[in-house]
């Protein structure tokens, strides 16, 4: 790349970023969004240009950042650079390096997961925002509000499930347990929203024909179902939801669930295409499992029958014989 693309490159990359952060201060629910769109103008830069220009940029945007923050008086910009140059970072040297689909997800998610851990620790800790009290807040009124629906309801409802809504509200008073879980949940989910993105953009600019492998393809280790039962183990051998043992499996066993379901969700398409059906089916159950909690179970337990029976090797195997 000559002088002045390499200017034009570095300029975009920075109005880019400066954009990303001032909409993100300027829209509060942006915000949030910004943690997966904030990466991609470094990821698609990796693209264009050597690895040691790649870390250059990064540390001039890391003093625009801190002159941003000084200026605008706010320290959210901070955790929205950690994650524009861990997980650009990631991704974007996975991609220059031409690696496959997958190991480039998996590394995204590595530096998701150190991205997040550095936003949790960051504003529970420097921005005092204590994160197990404002997630219990919102469990205990979100009871609230079934307990005053069903009051105006019928105010017989009210007693009748005062108690069973109690033992709930009791329950879900150990969610915070599982932030570790949450974080690295969330990682696989932004990583992979990223890369997706990120492919668009790069195809877009650069006429390249990056993209995912068919999802039907996506096979986790059977390994994933001995960890499940560590899990399970160990809030069996302790039973107290404070202790350290207890929170430790509850975190394995939370993790994974989702990468069970995950499992799951993988194997609807390959049914479909097993059966040369469309996948509009296997799209539609994903979406209403979001809105219908019962359907996750339902396709919890097809990926724990397709890891442990490996049924998608067992129907290639009749197929081809």
């Amino acid at each position: 790349m000559d002088a002045q693309n390499s200017r034009s490159s570095d300029f975009k990359l920075i109005i880019s970023y400066i954009a990303i952060l001032l909409v993100s201060l300027l829209v509060p629910f942006i915000y949030f969004f910004s943690i997966i769109i904030v990466p991609i103008p470094l990821i698609v830069y990796s693209l264009q240009n050597k690895r040691d220009r790649v870390y250059v940029i990064v540390v001039a945007i890391a003093v625009i950042t801190f002159l941003l923050t000084y200026m605008m008086q706010t320290l959210l910009f901070i955790p929205l650079f950690i994650v524009f140059a861990i997980s650009g970072l990631s991704v974007g040297l996975a991609i220059q390096q031409d690696k496959k689909a997958y190991e480039t997800w998996i590394q995204g998610i590595v530096g998701y997961i150190m991205s997040l851990l550095f936003v949790f620790v960051f504003t529970q800790f420097v921005l005092e925002i204590n994160w197990a009290e404002e997630i219990r807040k919102v469990v205990n009124q979100s009871i609230e509000n079934v307990i005053s629906i069903l009051a105006q309801l019928d105010p017989t409802l009210q007693g009748q499930f005062q108690e069973q809504l109690q033992a709930l509200k009791d329950q879900l008073y150990y969610i915070p347990n599982i932030i570790p879980a949450g974080l690295a949940i969330l990682s696989v989910i932004f990583a992979f929203l990223t890369q997706w993105l990120s492919y668009k953009v790069i195809n877009k600019m650069h006429k390249r024909r990056l993209s995912f492998p068919p999802v039907g393809k996506l096979n986790l280790p059977k390994a994933v179902i001995f960890i499940y039962l560590i899990g399970f183990l160990m809030m069996f051998m302790e039973s107290n939801p404070s202790k350290g043992l207890f929170i430790v499996g509850q975190n394995i066993t939370s993790l994974m669930f989702f990468l069970i379901i995950l499992q799951g969700l993988t194997f609807m398409f390959f049914y479909a295409k097993y059966k040369k059906q469309s996948n509009l089916l296997p799209i539609i159950i994903s979406i209403i499992s979001l809105v219908i909690p019962f359907l996750l179970y339902v396709i919890h337990f097809v990926g724990l029958f397709d890891l442990a029976l490996s049924l998608r090797r067992r129907m290639e195997g009749s197929q081809k014989g």
